[in-house]
C-alpha cells in the first residue's frame, strides 16, 4: 500500500498564501482601491476583489489537496519510494531565473517604454523563450491577450495605465 506523505511546503505556501490574501481583502483593499458609490458598477475595487477571492480558493485548495491525499486526483503520479519531491525539483533553474529577470526588468521597462509596449515585448520574449516558434500563433496570442487588456481596464475600468515616454 502506497502511503503518501503529505508536502509541508505546500501546505505552508497555501496557508500563507490564505492569510495574505485575506489580508490584502480586509485591510488593504478598503484603504488603497477606490469603490464607487454604486453596489454594482465596474471598478478597479471589483477586480482586486475577485482575483483576492480567487486566491483565498486557490490556497485552501492547495492545503485541502495536501491534508487530505485521497481528494488529490494525482495520487497515482506520486511514487513515496522516489527521493525526489514532484514540487520544484523538476522545473529548470535556468528557465526559473531567466524569468525572474525578465519580470524584474518588465517592471523598470513599463515607465520607459510605456505598459503595451513593454507588455508585448516581454511576452515576444518569454513565448520564443519557452519554445513556441510558429510567429502566428505568437502574434495571434499578443493581439488576444492586449486587445482584453485594453478592453478591461482601458476601457471598461477607465484605469490609467503607463503610457511611457514614447507616448
Amino acid at each position: 500500500m502506497k502511503k503518501r506523505n503529505i508536502n509541508k511546503v505546500d501546505v505552508l505556501t497555501g496557508l500563507l498564501l490564505f492569510i495574505l490574501s485575506v489580508i490584502f481583502y480586509f485591510f488593504v483593499l478598503p484603504y488603497q482601491v477606490d469603490d464607487p458609490t454604486g453596489p454594482l458598477a465596474l471598478s478597479p475595487a471589483i477586480f482586486c476583489k475577485v482575483i483576492t477571492v480567487v486566491l483565498v480558493f486557490l490556497s485552501l485548495l492547495l492545503v485541502i489537496i495536501n491534508l487530505f491525499p485521497k481528494l488529490s486526483p494525482s495520487e497515482d503520479t506520486v511514487d513515496s519510494d522516489s527521493d525526489t519531491s514532484p514540487g520544484l525539483s523538476n522545473v529548470d533553474q535556468k528557465k526559473v531565473v531567466v524569468t525572474i529577470i525578465t519580470a524584474f526588468l518588465y517592471i523598470f521597462m513599463i515607465q520607459y517604454l510605456g505598459f503595451f509596449v513593454s507588455t508585448a515585448l516581454v511576452m515576444i520574449f518569454l513565448m520564443i523563450y519557452y519554445g513556441h516558434r510558429k510567429w502566428t500563433h505568437i502574434f495571434l496570442v499578443l493581439i488576444i491577450v492586449l486587445s482584453f487588456i485594453y478592453t478591461l481596464f482601458v476601457l471598461g475600468l477607465r484605469v490609467l495605465l503607463p503610457s511611457g515616454i514614447l507616448m
